[in-house]
């Protein structure tokens, strides 16, 4: 992205920067807030939590210290293994990048390389880094020398729309589930369960009722009825094959 020069690789060149601005800063604002200051826990400061007792802060067992001491050591050297910048450690240079070399553009002479390690690149990035941190400790440190309501009243608009998550909240209720689905989808699955379910289901209740009432007529018990009706049924059929054909 850095090195392509298309419109797109440098808004993603831009945009990855900014993250690394971003990551800086909200990482050092929670460390500065969380060890810089008066002690915010306890049950001194939690109602709810004073029958506990007063709480004593101390370090972790050493069942928990000791892996990660030990994984500090593969973190900090594992990013050079993968990827080394010369072979004289016994690991092939740009291993990493060379087994990935099918989706890298060839050169001129067929081979694929990788991209050569940029001095400026990593001091750009380190040092937007370090100015993310810096801005965060010095906002979020006990005596701050920016406040974060002065660079809110400085960003204006900018600050709320972040703080409002580009709107994506309001977008979401106001539209989709406001209008699209209480005032559109809602709306018309409730007609159609009131005017054609329901309906449906009433109808074929007053047909069973109703039609109950005509059978129940032939249905009352008496033989004389059943001779009748099976009587007329008789004359029916003689009727159909004497005038049928």
């Amino acid at each position: 992205a850095f090195k392509s020069g298309s419109a797109v690789s440098d808004l993603v060149f831009i945009t990855a920067m900014i993250a690394v601005f971003m990551t800086a800063f909200y990482m050092f604002r929670a460390i500065t807030m969380t060890f810089e200051g008066e002690f915010r826990g306890g049950s001194e400061k939690d109602a709810d939590a004073q029958a506990h007792g007063p709480v004593h802060l101390a370090e972790s067992p050493i069942t928990m210290v000791a892996p990660m001491v030990i994984l500090v050591i593969p973190a900090i050297i594992i990013g050079y293994l993968v990827n080394p910048l010369s072979g004289g450690i016994g690991i092939p240079e740009h291993w990493m990048a060379h087994s990935l070399g099918h989706a890298l553009p060839e050169g001129i002479d067929g081979h694929v390389e990788g991209a050569k390690f940029s001095v400026l690149l990593a001091v750009l990035s380190t040092a937007i880094a370090i100015v993310g941190a810096a801005l965060a400790v010095v906002m979020y440190k006990t005596k701050p020398l920016i406040s974060p309501e002065s660079l809110r009243n400085v960003s204006g608009p900018i600050y709320t729309l972040l703080l409002r998550k580009y709107y994506v909240d309001e977008l979401y209720e106001n539209i989709v589930v406001g209008k699209v689905y209480y005032q559109g989808i809602a709306q018309i699955s409730d007609w159609f369960d009131r005017n054609i379910i329901d309906r449906i289901a009433e109808l074929t209740g007053w047909i069973g009722a109703h039609f109950g009432v005509v059978i129940r007529q032939f249905q009352n018990g008496q033989t004389q009825m059943y001779a009748t009706v099976t009587s007329i049924g008789l004359i029916i059929i003689m009727i159909i094959y004497m005038f049928g054909n």
